[in-house]
């Protein structure tokens, strides 16, 4: 049976291997996403992120939101970012970190930050789908397969392919609205986002 969302942080903090992969999923690609704009260097990015992440599961007992998590994930992320920079700051031709450059990196990060905590949110609600809503979400928006192949793949109607996909859609734009994210704005670039990182 499915974890309930409210369930996902308790089994999470118990070892639970299929909350783990849940968290995990939720947060991965959002942590690179940032990283990588900071860095503009993916496997340093995706590096750190796997780090943040092994930071995490050593601290669950302390978290009892994703909230919590996520705050603590995204400081971490940025901390090594910055030291990464100070550390390799003349192989990368940048100069010293002055204060200016750091008030500048700070509203740039706060932009990244909202970006990202919506790709987070995209993440973990794809994983509580229904197992077809999910699948054919992720093949069209992740696989960027067609209705057509997506319903033959799936021994399914093109029809029902198309519902499926407003389904997730729907249900992903009330999630982001709940939790204070304006849809609209958001939600199709995240999924552009989403479909270029695939690609890469």
């Amino acid at each position: 049976m499915e974890l309930a969302y409210q369930n996902i942080i308790a089994a999470f903090k118990k070892g639970d291997e299929k909350a783990t992969k849940i968290i995990y999923s939720s947060f991965f690609k959002p942590l690179c996403y940032f990283n990588q704009k900071i860095l503009d260097n993916r496997q340093v990015a995706e590096d750190i992120a796997t780090e943040s992440f092994i930071k995490l599961c050593e601290r669950k007992s302390d978290f009892t939101e994703i909230a919590e998590m996520r705050s603590f994930l995204f400081v971490v992320a940025k901390n090594a970012c910055i030291d990464f920079l100070r550390r390799n700051r003349n192989n990368l031709g940048i100069g010293e970190y002055t204060s200016e450059a750091n008030d500048w990196d700070e509203g740039f990060m706060d932009r990244e930050i909202i970006v990202a905590k919506v790709l987070q949110v995209i993440y973990a609600e794809i994983e509580l789908l229904p197992e077809q809503c999910k699948r054919v979400f992720t093949s069209i928006f992740i696989g960027g397969k067609t209705t057509q192949a997506i319903a033959h793949e799936l021994n399914i109607s093109p029809q029902t392919v198309l519902n499926q996909k407003t389904k997730a859609l729907n249900i992903l734009r009330i999630k982001l609205n709940k939790k204070g994210y304006n849809a609209g704005d958001y939600l199709f670039y995240c999924l552009t986002l989403m479909a270029i990182s695939s690609q890469n």
